[in-house]
């Protein structure tokens, strides 16, 4: 192997592996569709915009951003705590938030392939909560 393999570099590796496969089958197995109120908010939402706008302009990213209808997001909710819910709490009410995560293909100088997002929604409420935006580059 020289020293240029990405298979040298594992995180590296993966990645690539995603994106030759178009974000994999084991991710695309587990992508719903997300609640087409959250993921309009989510492209709405002032965080994205102006993550957009700035590597518009330093990048020319240029992503594949799909209708809020059609729009494939992974749960990746940590599994509930096998505690006892509290006295004050319903028993039928799920407050917890929910994370998804979407990954959408980008293209983009300095080799720009894709933009993760992860994203997190309360049960009650549309517009995100919490956001992580990440560029995702190959060399």
């Amino acid at each position: 192997m020289n020293k240029h393999d990405p298979r040298r570099r594992p995180a590296l590796g993966l990645l690539l592996a995603l994106l030759s496969l178009g974000a994999g089958p084991a991710w695309a197995d587990k992508a719903q569709p997300l609640d087409p109120r959250q993921a309009q908010a989510l492209w709405q939402d002032g965080r994205w915009l102006a993550l957009q706008a700035a590597m518009k302009s330093a990048l020319q990213m240029q992503c594949e951003i799909p209708p809020a209808s059609a729009t494939l997001a992974r749960e990746i909710t940590p599994p509930a705590a096998t505690s006892t819910p509290s006295a004050s709490a319903p028993a039928s009410a799920d407050w917890r938030s929910r994370q998804h995560e979407l990954l959408l293909p980008c293209t983009g100088q300095q080799g720009l392939r894709a933009l993760r997002i992860r994203a997190e929604y309360l049960p009650t409420v549309s517009e995100p909560l919490n956001l992580e935006l990440s560029l995702l580059f190959q060399r």
